[in-house]
């Protein structure tokens, strides 16, 4: 199995837009960390090499502390979006049964049709939530840091 599977692109629109959307939040948010990295790294050469006092730090620090509130904000945004495509594609996924009726051939049996109903739709959640934008922000961090 692949780590994205092609097909839930293909016949889940939701999650195309989240893949999208993630993508992007994984762009922007490795370039905080850069960005995170770069302050701090300036804050403490200034503050323990050169010496300077706490107003002179001012800029530097409020820049980390935007950058810091920028990051928190994207991980809420990014938490919000799946929690709502999560539901979503449950929703979908549930009409869809619906729509072929129990009968339907393509349809697994009905034990398999209600364990996944229930462990297998619960289970988008943590994919959709936790695993996939870790593992697109996994993908384009080092491209960015390397850039």
């Amino acid at each position: 199995m692949k780590p994205l599977d092609p097909r839930l692109l293909r016949r889940v629109r939701p999650v195309r837009a989240f893949v999208t959307l993630t993508a992007g939040a994984g762009v922007v948010t490795a370039g905080l960390v850069v960005a995170q990295a770069y302050l701090l790294s300036r804050v403490v050469a200034r503050a323990f090499t050169e010496r300077e006092t706490l107003a002179v730090l001012a800029p530097l620090l409020w820049g980390l502390v935007v950058v810091v509130a920028g990051r928190a904000v994207l991980a809420w945004a990014t938490e919000t979006l799946a929690v709502r495509t999560s539901a979503r594609v449950r929703s979908e996924l549930v009409e869809h049964a619906l729509r072929l009726g129990p009968r339907d051939p393509r349809l697994p049996s009905t034990g398999e049709l209600g364990t996944l109903a229930t462990r297998g739709v619960d289970a988008l959640d943590g994919y959709l939530r936790r695993y996939l934008p870790a593992l697109l922000l996994a993908t384009t961090a080092p491209l960015l840091v390397g850039v």
